[in-house]
């Protein structure tokens, strides 16, 4: 006999978590529901996983609109970072997306993580640069950084 079961851990050959599944009643009951893998699917949990994707869903779309209202105040964004320069424009050190992050916080006041500065490798030379900012699957947004000699 077959029983409906709510996965709360990702299964191998099963399912992940938060999936209804089917499975064998002594599988359910003797494995999954006793090490904590899954719960009965009883109407009432039924109802309670169906509310939480609900709210999982939207404050996913929240957060999404947020992260798209954020991007339009920051697209073409310019900010300039001082450095100190050798012979030839070459920079003492170099700019990091540490650098590039607390730039952008104090020019506009928005907060950016600064894993999400798509810099490939740090700045070591004088120049403008287009540096995108990937804030949310999907949201992303442009900026340029111009790197000026320190006086």
């Amino acid at each position: 006999m077959a029983v409906k079961v709510i996965l709360l851990e990702d299964v191998k050959k099963l399912g992940t978590k938060g999936q209804v599944v089917q499975v064998a009643d002594g599988y359910a009951r003797n494995y999954l529901i006793p090490r904590g893998l899954a719960k009965e699917g009883s109407t009432g949990n039924l109802k309670n996983l169906a509310l939480e994707q609900q709210r999982q869903s939207q404050q996913q779309e929240k957060q999404h609109l947020a992260m798209v209202a954020k991007a339009a105040r920051l697209n073409g964004t310019r900010l300039e970072i001082k450095a100190r320069t050798g012979d030839g424009g070459k920079l003492f050190g170099s700019v990091t997306s540490k650098d590039v992050a607390e730039a952008l916080r104090a020019a506009t006041g928005e907060d950016v993580d600064r894993r999400r500065i798509a810099l490939d490798e740090p700045i070591k030379a004088l120049g403008s640069y287009p540096i995108e900012i990937k804030l949310y699957p999907g949201v992303s947004s442009q900026i340029t950084v111009d790197i000026v000699a320190e006086q």
